[in-house]
C-alpha cells in the first residue's frame, strides 16, 4: 500500500505565470504627465489674466511689486518723516503753500481742483494726496510740468518706484552745561532776591520785664515782614501776628539801614496774620524812594513743579533764601467762613522759621505758616490770592463781614440724595458765633444767598466777601431732622470782626 502511494501521479488544479505587462504602466505615466501640462498651463493662462486685471483696477498693488531702476546720474528720493511735535508747521503766507524743509519755495504748485493719476490713485489706496503736504515730509518735490514728462495712471509700469518705508528719525537736543552755567542761573536767583529784599523789613519785638533781684530787662526777637503798600509817609507791613501780640514795641528796621517805631493796626489771630503801620516823616526823601512796595502775583494758577524762592527767614536767619519747587498746589483747609489754598514744597523747615513764597518773576505767592502743615519739616504757605479780600480789609481798617461758619462743599452723591443741585454744608456753627445766634446749626445744608444758588464754599466766599457788616441775607437752607429733610427760609444779619 505504501508503495502504491509513491507511485500514485500528483494532481494540480491550477497552473499559471505572473507576466509583467510593461507597455501599460509607460502609458499611464506619460498620461499623469499630460495631465500635469495641460494643468499648467489652464493655471497659467489664469495667473496671467488675473494679474492683467489687477494692474487695470488696483495700480498702486501692481507697482509695489516692480522695481524700476533710477536713472544713472540721479538721486533716488528718500522720504523722512519728522513728528509733528518735534517740527512746527509754518502758516503758508499771501497765498502761498507751505514750504516744506528741503523744498524751495519757489515750488510749482499744482492748481486747486485738480490731482494727477498717482494723486487719484494714491487717494483711492486710503493715501494722503500729494497736493497736500504732511507736516515733517522733507525732500519730496513734484515733477515740474515743463520737463514734458507724462503718467499714464492706467499703466503701473510706467509709475515711480515704491518710495522705501522711512526709518525714525530721532531728535536730541543737546545743551553742553558745566559748573559755570549752574553758578550763573544762582546768581541770577540771587540777584532776584536781592530785589524782591527790598520789600522785606525786619520786624523787632522788645519785651520787656523785671528779674528776680528788681533789674528792668528787654528781650527783642525778629520776624520777617512784607511791605505792603505806602501811603503818604506812612507804609503798612505784613507780619506774623503771634509774634508781635505780647510786644511792648515794635521796632521795624528797612533794609536801608535805618529803622522806626510801628503800631499794629489789625490781626487776624486765625491766619496768624497782622498789619503794621510806620511814619516814615522823618526818613530822607532819598531813602523813602527806595522803598517798595511789594507785587503780589497768583497762587490759584500755580501748578506742582514750579520753580520758587523762599524768602524773609526761611532758613531762621534775616535775608536767608531757599530755592526749590512746588509739590503740592490742590489742598483746601477749611477756615472760618471759607477756605485757603495750602502749597507745600520741597524745601526742609528748620526751626522756628517765617517768610514769604516768591516766584521767580518776583512776584508774592504766599506766607509761611507752619501751623497748617501736616509734617512740621515741610515748608508750607498759605496762598496769596485767597488772603487778598482779607488783606484790603485789614489795610483799610475796616470789619470784615462773617458769620462765623466752618463749611464745605456738598459733595455730589449727598446732593443727589437729597434732590439738590448742590450747595454748602455747615460742619461747625460754634455757639456764640452769628450764624448760630440767627439760627443756623451744624449739618444745615445753605442752598441759596438772597437769589443767588451756592454751589460750592467758593459761591459762599464770593457773596461773604461783598457783603457788609450788618447785612441782611435770605438763606434757603435744607435741614435734616426728625427722620425727614424740610427746607426752611431764613433771614440773618451779617456780624463783622
Amino acid at each position: 500500500m505504501g508503495d502504491e502511494k509513491k507511485d500514485s501521479p500528483s494532481y494540480q488544479f491550477i497552473k499559471e505565470d505572473i507576466v509583467h505587462k510593461k507597455g501599460k504602466k509607460i502609458r499611464r505615466i506619460c498620461g499623469v504627465l499630460l495631465l500635469a501640462l495641460i494643468c499648467g498651463a489652464l493655471f497659467g493662462i489664469t495667473a496671467r489674466g488675473v494679474y492683467i486685471f489687477s494692474a487695470r483696477w488696483f495700480p498702486e498693488e501692481t507697482k509695489a511689486s516692480e522695481t524700476v531702476e533710477p536713472p544713472v546720474g540721479a538721486d533716488p528720493k528718500v522720504d523722512v518723516r519728522i513728528d509733528s511735535t518735534d517740527v512746527a508747521e509754518e502758516e503758508p503766507e499771501d497765498g502761498q503753500g507751505s514750504a516744506l524743509p528741503g523744498s524751495s519755495a519757489s515750488q510749482d504748485t499744482e492748481p486747486a481742483g485738480t490731482q494727477t493719476g498717482e494723486e487719484q490713485s494714491g487717494t483711492a489706496a486710503g493715501e494722503t494726496p500729494a497736493s497736500e503736504p504732511q507736516s515733517g515730509e522733507a525732500g519730496t518735490e513734484e515733477p515740474s510740468k515743463e520737463s514734458g514728462e507724462t503718467t499714464t495712471p492706467e499703466d503701473p509700469r510706467e509709475q515711480d518706484p515704491p518710495k522705501p518705508e522711512p526709518e525714525p528719525v530721532y531728535i536730541e537736543n543737546r545743551v553742553a552745561a558745566d559748573a559755570s552755567d549752574l553758578k550763573s542761573i544762582y546768581t541770577d536767583l540771587r540777584k532776584l532776591a536781592d530785589e524782591v529784599n527790598l520789600s522785606i523789613v525786619t520786624v523787632n519785638r522788645v519785651i520787656r520785664g523785671v528779674d528776680w533781684f528788681e533789674n528792668p530787662y528787654e528781650t527783642v526777637d525778629e520776624e520777617s515782614g512784607l511791605i505792603l503798600a505806602l501811603n503818604g509817609t506812612d507804609a503798612y507791613i505784613l507780619t506774623g501776628y503771634d509774634q508781635i501780640r505780647e510786644a511792648h514795641l515794635i521796632r521795624i528796621v528797612f533794609p536801608q539801614d535805618f529803622s522806626v517805631n510801628g503800631e499794629m493796626i489789625r490781626y487776624d489771630e486765625e491766619l496768624n496774620l497782622a498789619i503794621i503801620r510806620t511814619d516814615l516823616s522823618g526818613i530822607p526823601e532819598e531813602l523813602l524812594a527806595e522803598i517798595t512796595p511789594v507785587r503780589l502775583g497768583s497762587s490759584s494758577s500755580l501748578t506742582s513743579g514750579e520753580p520758587v524762592l523762599a524768602l524773609g527767614r526761611p532758613a531762621g536767619s534775616m535775608y536767608s533764601m531757599l530755592v526749590g519747587m512746588t509739590t503740592s498746589v490742590t489742598d483746601m483747609i477749611p477756615v472760618t467762613d471759607g477756605e485757603i489754598r495750602l502749597l507745600k514744597t520741597d524745601m526742609i523747615a528748620s526751626g522756628e522759621v517765617d517768610g514769604f513764597l516768591v516766584s521767580t518773576t518776583g512776584r508774592i505767592l504766599g506766607i509761611m505758616n507752619q501751623s497748617f502743615s501736616g509734617d512740621s519739616r515741610i515748608l508750607a504757605v498759605i496762598g496769596i490770592t485767597e488772603l487778598r479780600d482779607r488783606l484790603e480789609r485789614m489795610l483799610n481798617d475796616t470789619e470784615i463781614a462773617e458769620l462765623g461758619l466752618s463749611i464745605a462743599t456738598l459733595s455730589d452723591s449727598v446732593a443727589e440724595n437729597i434732590g439738590v443741585p448742590g450747595g454748602v454744608f455747615v460742619t461747625t456753627s460754634p455757639v456764640g458765633s452769628t450764624g448760630y445766634a440767627a439760627g443756623i446749626r451744624e449739618s444745615d445744608v445753605l442752598l441759596s444767598w438772597n437769589d443767588s444758588e451756592l454751589l460750592s464754599v467758593r459761591d459762599y466766599v464770593r457773596q461773604i466777601t461783598q457783603a457788609q457788616s450788618g447785612d441782611t441775607v435770605h438763606f434757603t437752607i435744607y435741614r435734616y431732622e426728625r427722620s425727614q429733610g424740610s427746607t426752611i427760609e431764613l433771614d440773618v444779619t451779617i456780624g463783622g470782626r
